[in-house]
């Protein structure tokens, strides 16, 4: 349920068959072999990137690649992931945090070096988001010498630096990452040097994602590309980019093309504390116009396209048995084992939902004259929910990444532990 699709092929298992030496040094536990992220290396070093709390940091995943893994005599992949920059943020080395997080950062001694360690989400410390944004800019010039270092040993490799994530500082009265789908948090660096020399010094405005990355590299090896999005594809196309968030808040989806944004937020009705919106939210925003996303535009007939690639994209990712039910029906929908989630993605604005005592029953009734309904539920067994009357409803079960069904307590629990659910 969670991790690397067993049928997904990585680029490193691509790159490994068309005849590459791969190797990976990566700093973060969810991309650890349980997850799929060792498959296609031949060599997986996973190192322990929290150097607050005694671990390497980014210098030493550097000087590991170049002092102990040799020069490949044919061709090589390496993939490093530095842990820094990160939340929670750290000032290295320094006499004193800033005097506005004096009384809350804590020391922390990592071999000769110490950091001044500032916890995001404590009161105080969103208090001085400039304070933060400080010690986070330090984390960025740490990890920075470490990438310096690794262009100086490799001058001839081609190099594509990115991220997987920004950081809030307080823009929408968030901090952190993981809960919102804004571009403080989406927009991360993307920098490529190809060792032809090709459009140096150059930029583009064309948007990009990870993936366009990964069709570049494919580009470099001499391998087809799976579609028509990298980053030195055409200019005149401008593809549609979808974005997912649901890690300490209702499930998210932005969904961009050109300088339009949809963020969907879904509700989650009654059964854990992520309850929002009675109904789906949605916000547009022009970011030619509202780069920094505080002005949510009116959504009119424009905009049918983003709503339209935002239901396609849940109707094959959102895990769960997908209940389509017609007008005119008052249906109870019988789950097999206990209700994990319940998601109305589309509900009529007269349509009743109700979730009865004892979590295995789903009481809706749609309007004759209106649209069907369509609601998403899941539960622990993953089993298929029976519908009374039967024709009410058709019935589609999607299996994604992200689902609960099927989980055992343990894992259950473990994933509870660290916010990833509810």
């Amino acid at each position: 349920h969670l991790g690397i699709a067993p049928d997904v092929t990585t680029l490193a298992e691509t790159l490994q068959a068309a005849g590459y030496q791969t190797a990976a040094i990566v700093s973060n536990h969810y991309l650890a072999p349980e997850f799929g992220f060792a498959r296609g290396f031949d060599r997986h070093v996973a190192y322990d990137g929290n150097s607050y709390g005694g671990g390497l940091n980014a210098l030493d995943v550097v000087d590991t690649l170049v002092n102990e893994t040799p020069r490949a005599l044919g061709p090589r992949f390496v993939w490093v992931h530095l842990f820094e920059p990160h939340m929670p943020v750290r000032l290295r080395d320094a006499e004193a945090p800033p005097a506005a997080l004096a009384g809350i950062a804590q020391r922390e001694v990592t071999g000769e070096h110490h950091a001044w360690l500032v916890r995001d989400h404590s009161p105080a410390a969103t208090a001085h988001p400039d304070a933060l944004r400080t010690l986070y800019q330090a984390d960025v010039a740490w990890a920075d010498s470490a990438l310096s270092a690794l262009l100086q040993r490799f001058p001839e490799a081609a190099v594509v630096a990115t991220a997987d994530h920004g950081e809030a500082f307080g823009e929408h009265k968030r901090f952190g990452h993981g809960d919102t789908l804004y571009d403080d948090v989406l927009r991360i660096p993307l920098v490529v040097r190809d060792p032809k020399g090709t459009g140096a010094g150059t930029t583009s405005d064309r948007p990009v994602t990870l993936g366009d990355a990964h069709g570049f590299l494919r580009e470099l090896a001499g391998l087809p590309s799976l579609d028509d999005r990298t980053v030195s594809g055409s200019e005149n196309t401008l593809p549609i980019s979808i974005f997912e968030a649901a890690y300490r808040g209702p499930d998210r989806v932005a969904v961009v093309l050109g300088p339009r944004k949809l963020i969907t937020t879904l509700p989650a009705w009654g059964l854990d504390s992520r309850v929002g919106a009675a109904r789906l939210e949605r916000q547009g925003f022009l970011l030619n116009e509202d780069p920094a996303e505080q002005h949510p535009v009116p959504l009119d007939e424009t905009w049918a396209d983003l709503v339209a690639a935002t239901a396609d994209h849940l109707s094959v990712a959102l895990p769960g048995v997908h209940l389509r039910c017609a007008p005119g029906f008052h249906a109870f929908i019988h789950t097999t084992g206990a209700l994990l989630r319940l998601v109305p993605l589309d509900l009529p604005p007269d349509a009743n939902l109700g979730l009865p005592p004892g979590r295995r029953t789903v009481d809706l009734n749609v309007p004759l004259d209106g649209p069907e309904a369509w609601i998403v539920v899941e539960s622990a067994d993953g089993g298929v929910p029976t519908v009374v009357p039967e024709a009410a409803c058709t019935v589609t079960v999607v299996e994604a990444p992200g689902s609960q069904a099927g989980l055992d307590a343990e894992r259950r629990e473990a994933l509870h532990a660290i916010g990833y659910i509810e």
